[in-house]
């Protein structure tokens, strides 16, 4: 089950990935950019609240998962750039 729930999430996410557009009002120089660093990066959901279940507890994500998995208090530590790092 863990296979296939991988190899599902796998596929929907590459086809997500490959099926995004440029907005119609975006600054093409700025997209191209992005798209390039995207493409370029390991892009990982530090989300702990479903991914550990699903691995070690067989979760299907069909089911509901209310009051059940997710984790409020320390658990999420956000981060922060200098906006200069954008130029």
């Amino acid at each position: 089950m863990k296979k296939i729930i991988s190899t599902i999430l796998f596929f929907t996410f590459t086809a997500v990935t490959l099926a995004q557009t440029m907005p119609k009002d975006a600054d093409p120089k700025l997209w191209a950019r992005a798209v390039k660093l995207h493409k370029s990066s390991i892009v990982i959901d530090g989300h702990n609240d479903i991914t550990s279940p699903m691995v070690d507890e067989d979760f299907d994500l069909a089911m509901s998962s209310t009051g059940k998995y997710h984790l409020d208090g320390d658990r999420f530590t956000p981060i922060f750039h200098d906006s200069r790092r954008a130029e």
